[in-house]
């Protein structure tokens, strides 16, 4: 899978992920810029944000748990971050790694909880296992990823 990259500035979301902990990074690009290769749904992604990366799941595409309006977001719960700051008005680079899963309507934020819990133990698996599209080995422990 050729991977696709998107830039833009951290911009301030509705919050929602935060009040069942899960807060997100809402990255805020130019409209120009939608690829439209890439299906909609739940990714695998890496973070580029003040010279650290982290590993995370990145949900692109429409949110028709939360929203309803139809506007495409890009928004990611990095994964094992315990640091501080939400990194708003900060630039970051969101790569998409691996297609997870289609996008999902839920009932509740506790079903949106409940189904992120199963993506993070998924996005951990595929993370332990040797990336041959990058040939790299990923620590998950250390977010680091080697040989990339």
């Amino acid at each position: 899978m050729n991977t696709e990259r998107f830039t833009g500035m951290i911009v301030k979301g509705k919050g929602l992920g935060r009040t069942v902990g899960m807060p997100t990074l809402n990255l805020q690009w130019e409209p120009g810029e939608v690829v439209t290769s890439c299906p909609f749904g739940v990714y695998i992604s890496k973070v580029r944000i003040l010279g650290h990366v982290y590993f995370a799941l990145t949900n692109f595409g429409y949110r028709p748990s939360v929203d309803q309006e139809e506007r495409i977001t890009l928004e990611s719960f990095l994964l094992d971050y315990h640091g501080e700051g939400d990194g708003l008005g900060c630039e970051a680079e969101v790569e998409l790694l691996h297609y997870l899963r289609p996008t999902m309507k839920m009932n509740s934020l506790e079903e949106v909880k409940k189904q992120v819990d199963l993506d993070v133990e998924q996005a951990k698996l595929w993370l332990t296992h040797c990336d041959k599209n990058h040939m790299a080995k990923v620590d998950v422990q250390n977010n680091t990823c080697f040989g990339s």
